[in-house]
């Protein structure tokens, strides 16, 4: 079987890349024309003449985007953690996720775990489910409010390692409904890794025995 880690940081990669490219046009947009992304007409007069037609405009537009941003880290991580549980020797192998629990592929997973998360992986759980609870809210209008706050605070003492940036001092995440922007799907991309490495940091069968690959990363 392919290595799944590897396939996937190929995939989130691609989105990252993705979102790059349409947060450098918001910001180019902003600094070209010496505006703020919120006056309505003037992006209209923009988009006409680069032969787009934006037929409504509502102030919360490039919220939307930011949410877009982390509801495709979101998918793709999806599709990992369906990888994860069909591989054979994971801890899930074989077992099947009762979505009445209500926990979400990732808490259900991490509760089959048989060794506990360090804390570095522990931040990285609990950002992961704080923007999957994020994205079900944009998705279901508001059907995650409450467990959404729980989540949130959860993240108030993130580790600094987290929150290192190569273009600034520190990310400016995480943030709230409302109050996002191009750093929160960073965290959320970075915190994803981690997590696809702990769910890795096994002895994964993936053939039947003898023939097995270890798959612990250092």
């Amino acid at each position: 079987m392919k290595n799944i880690l590897n396939v996937f940081e190929k995939e989130l990669g691609l989105v990252c890349n993705t979102n790059q490219y349409v947060e450098l046009s918001m910001r180019l947009i902003q600094k070209s024309c010496s505006i703020g992304l919120d006056n309505a007409e003037l992006l209209k007069v923009i988009a006409r003449g680069n032969g787009l037609s934006i037929t409504s405009y509502t102030s919360d537009v490039f919220q939307n985007v930011f949410f877009c941003y982390l509801t495709m880290i979101h998918s793709c991580f999806q599709d990992f953690l369906k990888s994860y549980e069909k591989l054979v020797g994971s801890e899930v192998y074989g077992k099947t996720y009762n979505n009445r629990d209500d926990m979400g592929h990732l808490k259900w997973i991490v509760r089959e775990m048989k060794n506990d998360p360090d804390s570095l992986e522990k931040d990285a759980i609990n950002i992961c489910e704080y923007y999957r609870l994020l994205r079900n809210d944009f998705i279901h209008s508001g059907e995650e409010n409450s467990r959404l706050k729980t989540a949130y605070s959860m993240l108030t003492n993130v580790a600094e390692a987290f929150k290192k940036s190569k273009m600034s001092h520190t990310l400016n995440a995480p943030n709230g409904v409302g109050c996002l922007n191009y750093d929160d799907q960073v965290l959320f991309s970075r915190a994803t890794i981690i997590v696809a490495k702990l769910a890795l940091h096994q002895h994964v069968w993936v053939a039947s025995p003898p023939f097995f690959v270890d798959f612990r990363l250092n």
